[in-house]
Parts: C-alpha cells; structure tokens; sequence
C-alpha cells in the first residue's frame, strides 16, 4: 500500500479548496430560511427548527436533534452545511447552466 507523502496531501487538499471554491462562495449568500418542521416519533409530535434551503426547500440543518438536544453549529459549519447543499442539489446554477429562479420573499418558490 503506497503511503502517501505531505507534499502529496497538500497538493491534493489545494486542488480539492480550488473545486469547491464556487460552491463556497455560492454558500455564503445562498438563500436560507428558518421555519418550524412537525414531525412524528413514537407517536408523538415533535416540533424543530430547521434552516431550509429557499429554492428546493430541502432541510440543511436542524438546531436540535429528535429528542430536542441542542446542536451548536459555527459559522464555520453552517458554511460547510451549505456548501455540501449547494453542490450536491445545485451545481447547475452555480455552474450556470441553469437560469436561477424567481425567488418569493419567504418560503421557498
């Protein structure tokens, strides 16, 4: 098994910043609303925030898991959030060989 040197991981870590930097910079002012999801566990429901994304309205992050522990994101990591958001289910606006929506002042189009 070749093992890999320094040199190699930087130079690879470089290449992989580079790809993601318009995914990144997309993600610092992509579209992001906050509203309260009901759902059903244990027949119970559960009410929790979620920070949604504004064009296909898929959740990004919750700020409590099931059982209403508290997760305490950075920015950082709200920013990574996004980021994996945005070029796993938007590459194409990015990229743009998508036209990008009309987007409503709340909610999601």
């Amino acid at each position: 098994m070749k093992q890999w040197q320094e040199s190699d991981l930087k130079a690879r870590a470089e290449i992989a910043q580079e790809q993601l930097r318009p995914f990144r910079e997309a993600a610092q002012t992509w579209p992001v609303y906050q509203e309260m999801r009901r759902q059903m566990r244990d027949d119970k429901t559960k009410h929790r925030w979620v920070h949604a994304c504004r064009i296909c309205g898929q959740a990004i992050w919750f700020n409590s898991d099931e059982n209403s522990q508290p997760y305490d994101y950075t920015e950082e990591e709200q920013l990574a959030l996004i980021t994996a958001h945005v070029r796993q289910c938007h590459s194409k606006l990015v990229t743009g060989e998508e036209p990008w929506p009309d987007l409503p002042e709340t909610g999601t189009i």
